[in-house]
Formats: C-alpha cells, structure tokens, sequence
C-alpha cells in the first residue's frame, strides 16, 4: 500500500495577485515583474541584501519559498522538484544584450551565473540549508503527473520525506509562480497530494476578467449612477471610504452572486472577508466556482 503524501501549504504568485494556501494577500500586482518583487518583499519584511543581485526567477523562487516555509519546520533532507517552460530565457536574453554590441562589450559575470535555471534551487537551498536531491525539468505545460511521479520515486526509495514542488515560469505572457510544501505528515488543513489537486491549485484564472464583469455587474445592480468601470479601484474598500456602499448594498450583493454566479455566501464571517474590495470578492468566486 502506498503512503499517502499531503500539501501542507501552497503558494501562487502570478498577474492576479499573491495566494497563500489560496488567501490573496493585499499587495496590488504591477505589470513590472521587478516592482513586483521588490513590492512582496516589502511586505514580507525581509532583510536579505542578496535578494537584490538575484535575478529575477531566483527572487520569485526565493520570495515563494519564504512565503511557502514561514510556519514549516524545514527537513534539511527536502527535495525540491522544480519545472519551467523557458528555462533561464529571461535572463539569458539580458546577458545577450551585454555581449551582442562589439562596440560596448561588456559582458555580466553578476547577470551570467544565473544563466542556469537550476540556480533558483541554489538559492533557495542555501537560504533554508536545505541538503536534499533537486532537479529541474524543462516541460512544455505545467503536467501534475510529472511532480507526481518524481515525488513518490524518491518517497519509496527513502531519498526524501519531504518536498518543495514548483512551477516558475517567468517570461510573459506565461508568468506563474506555484510552490507547494509536500510532506508525510497530515495535519489540520491539510490537502492530500494527488494529480488532481495539483491541477486544481494551479488551474488559471483570469482575475482581471472577473474583475471587470464584477464592476460592471455592481454598477447594473446597485444602481450606481455616473460610475464607470474605470473608476472603480479594485482594491479600494467596497464600504466605507472607498465605494461607498452600505448594508443594504451587502444584501444586494449576496444575491447577486447567488443569481449570477451560483455561489451562496454561507455565513457573515465570510462574507465579511469576501466583499472588503473587488478584487477580494473576484478571489471569494474563483473558490467557490
């Protein structure tokens, strides 16, 4: 009989936003990906000076695992279990434009020793002295079967008790961050490590669309005259200081969402944490689809 394995926390950062074990957490996405990281590290509250001569895989490697590890007692023997589409494109292309000019030949040996995608693991290893077996794989797609079949190959050869699992693929317009925390240990909360649950924590979700339909739906609903979508902030307060809504537009909004999407509001406490913005409750559907 096979031992079961469990994801004891998850992490997704991508154009909606940062998830941990699926919470969106209040830090605004940026079109720039280096503002962006700059921006989750802020908000983490680290302090990290090499962080800053990362590049910019190995800073979202090194961010997720933070975020990922930050109530975890970490197995020195972890593996992790890393996959991309792009391998290191990204900062290829930058070391390719410090050597391509004759002219201005000026090549990067800061830039060149992350030319290497394996080196996010590195990182990430000598952070939390982690001394386990890695590998990084260059897939096309994000396939669970692959993180699925390399835990359990090294789980029942005793190599390993836990893992850290990890999509990252950095260039656009494919930009996704996931890490998962795999061990053998069930705990409250826990969710059981299997192919369909990988797939289901890392399934795309267009945010901005669903945020776009919620603020043309709210203006229809709640009568709300002269308000155009664009001066909607997703991330302004629903009540209070930012849109100005009241207890009787909560009501209308909890049927809406009922109506609209299908989804019953089952309790104040979550509904509560669903409507504090836009972007708060595009999160509260995409959970409960």
């Amino acid at each position: 009989m096979i031992e079961q394995l469990y994801i004891a926390a998850n992490v997704r950062i991508n154009r909606n936003g940062v998830f941990y074990n699926g919470e969106l957490l209040p830090i605004t996405p940026q079109t720039d990906l280096s503002k962006f990281a700059k921006d989750i590290y802020t908000f983490l509250q680290l302090r990290y000076p090499k962080f800053y001569k990362m590049d910019l895989m190995s800073k979202y490697g090194f961010l997720a695992s933070e975020l990922l590890l930050q109530n975890e007692q970490i197995d020195e023997n972890t593996s992790l279990i890393f996959a991309n589409k792009t391998s290191s494109l990204h900062t290829d292309k930058q070391y390719q434009e410090s050597i391509q000019n004759q002219h201005q030949f000026h090549p990067s040996p800061s830039i060149f020793v992350y030319t290497l995608p394996n080196i996010v693991l590195g990182e990430i290893c000598i952070r939390h002295q982690i001394k386990g077996e890695n590998v990084f794989f260059i897939l096309d797609t994000f396939n669970s079967k692959t993180y699925f079949d390399s835990v359990y190959s090294q789980f029942n050869l005793n190599k390993s008790k836990s893992f850290i699992i990890s999509w990252i693929e950095i260039e656009d317009p494919g930009f996704n961050v996931f890490f998962a925390y795999v061990k053998n240990q069930i705990q409250p909360k826990n969710i059981t490590f299997s192919i369909d649950n990988l797939n289901t924590l890392n399934r795309p979700f267009n945010m901005e669309a669903t945020i776009n339909s919620l603020k043309n739906d709210l203006i229809k609903h709640l009568n709300l005259e002269d308000i155009s979508p664009d001066d909607i902030d997703a991330d302004a307060p629903l009540f209070g200081d930012g849109l100005g809504l009241d207890s009787i537009d909560a009501l209308e909004i909890i049927v809406l969402l009922d109506r609209q999407y299908g989804i019953k509001v089952k309790d104040q406490a979550s509904g509560q944490k669903a409507m504090q913005s836009i972007r708060t409750l595009a999160q509260f559907i995409e959970d409960n689809k």
